[in-house]
């Protein structure tokens, strides 16, 4: 057996990890302080969602084997050995104790409080989501609201916290730190919602694509009581409202403004078109948005304003190389639709005249 089917990597590493560095990325802008702390706290959000996102795939997996066994599902942590799956979770939780302990010696006291509470309340709302005996995966109204928290949103919240926070000396003024806390406020309400109706509409999305599975198993979700087609429609007309607090949230960084909300105005006119064309259909290219482009476009600012912090930008890439192939499908996208167009007519002419 593959170690990469069962850590399931091809399904979160490139959907979890990018947003949660935008939101690093972003907090840098806003950060009182910046230091090579960075690169630590950098390093520790990678690792802490990669266990998180890891463990999160594991426990489910662990949770659902009765239920992938009624559905025909293939389920890789139910062929893994009894010892493993019982020693797993003590592993887990030294990891991350372990990570702790690391990253605490370069963090503020704020920022070391921020974390254990967004961390703790991801843990419980994931626990009351997939481990029995409360299990509350199976409520239908329920699961879509937990899943939505659990999965991104309070990852996001605490990687702009550990940018605006984490490079707070022991030794900043207290008299400052309220101060902080309002101005980055606004921002945290608007990450929180954006965060949530993300999270929201992948959910949906995924049950509309699991619905036949959950059928089999006797899973009662939102699909299967109202069908594919019309929880995937809720799912699409969500995607809106996301473009608007992310250019609500853009908007208050006035230096990184124009490009971002450029992104936003073009993302809303192919999810125009796409509505259009089919209102009930899954549109995964629209997660570019926060999965590619907006991560990409705000570091390199980012490293444009601060240029000794180069490495980070290389670090993104060695991260998610794909993000290159990305860029290079657009420059030629542009380039056929723009120069070739010019040129590529000129010389066909050319040619046939010579000839």
């Amino acid at each position: 057996m593959k170690i990469k089917q069962i850590l399931r990597t091809e399904q979160w590493w490139g959907h979890i990890l990018p947003p949660i560095l935008l939101f690093f990325y972003l907090g840098l802008f806003q950060s009182h302080s910046i230091n090579k702390n960075i690169y630590y706290h950098l390093f520790f959000l990678v690792f802490i969602s990669i266990i998180t996102g890891f463990a999160g795939y594991f426990i489910n997996d662990l949770s659902d084997m009765e239920e992938d066994r009624k559905a025909g599902k293939k389920n890789m942590v139910a062929r893994l050995p009894h010892w493993l799956k019982v020693a797993f979770l003590p592993i887990i939780l030294i990891l991350i104790f372990i990570c702790y302990l690391i990253i605490s010696a370069v963090i503020s006291p704020l920022a070391a409080v921020i974390y254990c509470f967004i961390f703790g309340m991801n843990t419980l709302l994931f626990t009351l989501y997939s481990i029995p005996p409360v299990r509350l995966k199976e409520t239908p109204f329920i699961a879509p609201v937990l899943d939505a928290l659990y999965s991104g949103t309070l990852f996001y919240l605490l990687s702009y916290s550990m940018a605006i926070y984490g490079n707070l000396l022991p030794s900043h003024p207290i008299k400052e730190i309220p101060e902080i806390l309002s101005t980055s406020g606004c921002v945290l309400l608007l990450l929180f919602i954006w965060g949530f109706l993300k999270g929201l509409r992948n959910f949906l999305s995924h049950l509309s694509d699991d619905r036949q599975h959950d059928e089999r198993s006797g899973l009662k979700t939102l699909a299967t009581t109202y069908g594919s087609k019309k929880i995937q429609f809720i799912a699409n007309l969500l995607f809106p409202l996301e473009i608007l607090c992310l250019t609500l949230l853009f908007l208050k960084q006035k230096e990184l403004a124009m490009l971002p909300v450029f992104l936003c105005i073009l993302f809303i006119s192919l999810w125009i078109k796409n509505i259009l064309n089919n209102a009930s259909q899954k549109y995964i290219h629209l997660n570019d948005l926060h999965e590619v482009w907006l991560p990409m476009l705000v570091l390199l600012q980012f490293v444009y304003r601060y240029n000794s912090y180069f490495p980070l930008l290389l670090i993104h890439f060695l991260l998610f190389p794909y993000h290159l192939k990305k860029i290079y499908h657009v420059i030629d996208f542009i380039y056929f639709h723009t120069f070739f167009r010019l040129i590529g007519p000129i010389r066909k002419n050319k040619t046939t005249k010579e000839n």
